[in-house]
């Protein structure tokens, strides 16, 4: 009966596309997902898994971009800010072999970035938030683990701590 709704609503223009349910509860399950020419691990609350599922070429005129900047500027450096789990990792690196720079401050998102960024070579890996300066608040946080929203509440026990990309590029010695 599914199959004969979705191809009538397919004749009207229309499609059926079920999408995860993203809850804090499913960050701790993993999900191995096709991206780009690689396999990575996502948590299961991060909404990623069903987009690459249904859409395999999204994103992929990132990775295209990526490889005709390079052509024209072969000593660049791509810096991902926001890396979360790696997709723009296999993205790019599906297409050209550059090095990138991915900072990520989610710890949940982390774990897995540093997982999956052992598939690739030329990556540094930076474990922080960004901000305009440097800085330490009292927090509440939702949707860890994939699109971590950050709340301020100076009566939170959770505190967080921002760094500018300057500093960031300075204290890793990135400047190339």
């Amino acid at each position: 009966m599914k199959k004969i709704i979705r191809k009538l609503a397919n004749k009207l223009g229309y499609d059926f596309i079920k999408l995860r349910n993203s809850n804090d509860k499913k960050a701790h399950i993993k999900h191995n997902v096709i991206v780009g020419n690689y396999t990575i691990t996502m948590p299961g609350n991060n909404p990623q898994i069903s987009n690459y599922k249904y859409y395999p070429q999204l994103n992929e005129k990132l990775g295209t971009l990526a490889k005709f900047i390079n052509e024209k500027y072969p000593i660049i450096t791509v810096l991902d800010v926001g890396a979360n789990v790696g997709d723009t990792l296999a993205i790019i690196k599906s297409k050209v072999d550059i090095p990138i720079i991915a900072i990520e401050g989610d710890d949940i998102s982390y774990n897995y970035l540093e997982e999956n960024a052992k598939k690739f070579e030329n990556i540094f890996l930076v474990k922080s938030f960004l901000g305009e300066t440097q800085y330490t608040i009292g927090v509440s946080m939702e949707k860890k683990g994939w699109n971590n929203t950050i709340i301020p509440n100076e009566k939170s026990h959770i505190q967080i701590s921002f760094d500018t990309l300057d500093n960031i590029i300075e204290k890793n010695n990135l400047q190339k």
